[in-house]
């Protein structure tokens, strides 16, 4: 655990350093960049998030007001909203992705290609132990 925080505590920093984005904010651009240009519900996309809408909901306006996402009535059901990603979003996602995968490269740059085989090898293990569908 402490492994982790560590690694994503520097990938935060890192992300508010050189974007002005935070680890959240990636993390939600990041769902919305897998649905691509379509329209998602809020509370779909919290649930992706494993957060409430309620919860989300301060983020989607700071969103919508720096021109990352944007945001609708849902035209099914008033009482709901959807968003997606503008241009500048998607941009910014995957500037954030490319930098993100450069400082991994960098910080694995100590390992020999062997450990760094290795390391995968173990993490999809560890992943695939705590795959909901192998809990107990």
């Amino acid at each position: 655990m402490k492994c982790t925080k560590t690694i994503e505590a520097e990938v935060a920093s890192q992300f508010r350093r050189s974007h002005h984005q935070s680890l959240t904010r990636f993390d939600l651009l990041s769902q919305l960049y897998r649905i691509g240009d379509d329209w998602v519900a809020i509370g779909e996309l919290a649930s992706k998030l494993m957060a409430s809408g309620g919860n989300i909901t301060g983020l989607l306006d700071r969103m919508v007001a720096d021109d990352l996402i944007e945001r609708r009535a849902n035209p099914r059901d008033r009482r709901s909203f959807q968003v997606r990603t503008t241009k500048k979003g998607r941009d910014t996602f995957k500037e954030m992705t490319n930098d993100h995968a450069q400082w991994i490269e960098d910080a694995l740059n100590e390992f020999s290609q062997k450990d760094k085989e290795q390391l995968i090898k173990l993490l999809v293990r560890v992943r695939r132990a705590f795959e909901p569908n192998t809990l107990i």
